[in-house]
Parts: C-alpha cells; structure tokens; sequence
C-alpha cells in the first residue's frame, strides 16, 4: 500500500515536470513601436552619373565610343543604346495607419456539385 502511494507521487511529480514549459531561448522578437510610427519621409534624389568608355582596357574619348557604336564597330554591353534607368518618383504620403481590426477573416462558398446518378449493373443469374 505505501509503495503505490509512493509511486502515485512520484508519478504526478514527473508529470508535472514534464508539463512545465522550457523556453530554451525561443523567445518572440519584440517589436519595435517607436521604428513603426516614426515621420519619416523617404525621398529619392538622381545623382551624378558617370559614363565611361574603355575599348581594351583604355578610356576612349565619348565622340570615339559615339562613332563607333554608330559605325556598328562597338557594342554597349547589356544594352542597345546607351540610356539610364529614371528612379522612382519621391513620396511624401505619411507612414499607413494600421487596420483597426485585426482578426482574421474566413470566408465560405456553396459549391453545387453536379448530381449524377448512374443505374446499377445488374447482377448475372446462374442458368
């Protein structure tokens, strides 16, 4: 009898070590409100672009390069035509606001499945 009863604790003891929680580091990132609801504007500005030519490792002058891609004795690499990609255009709209309701939403759809009936095979009789 006492040995039961002994073992009854021992077991309710192991048991609720086993369901205390270990978080082994595997903690949640905090988030950072103060980075979410700052006033800051981004703005892109164009600089300076410089275009250089080389022909076998040397500079060339932009009328040599011109003339030869135009007489067809260059190629511009990775392009056709010598030109610049334009950046995106500035925005000075303020940082979204969040949504008030942040609960998820489920949606359900009827599908109508087409009935079929199909008669079934008859059975074969002896003869």
């Amino acid at each position: 009898m006492r040995s039961m009863i002994n073992l009854a604790i021992a077991a309710s003891l192991a048991a609720g070590v086993v369901a205390q929680p270990h978080n082994h580091r595997h903690r949640h990132v905090k988030k950072d409100t103060a980075l979410d609801q700052r006033d800051v504007v981004v703005v892109y500005e164009s600089g300076p672009t410089v275009v250089a030519y080389e022909l076998g490792g040397k500079p060339i002058s932009e009328e040599e390069a011109k003339q030869g891609i135009a007489d067809g004795l260059f190629v511009v690499v990775g392009e056709t035509v010598p030109s610049s990609t334009p950046l995106p255009s500035a925005s000075t709209s303020t940082a979204p606001t969040p949504s008030v309701s942040k609960d998820a939403q489920f949606f359900e759809a009827k599908v109508n499945k087409p009935s079929t009936s199909s008669t079934p095979t008859p059975t074969p009789t002896p003869t």
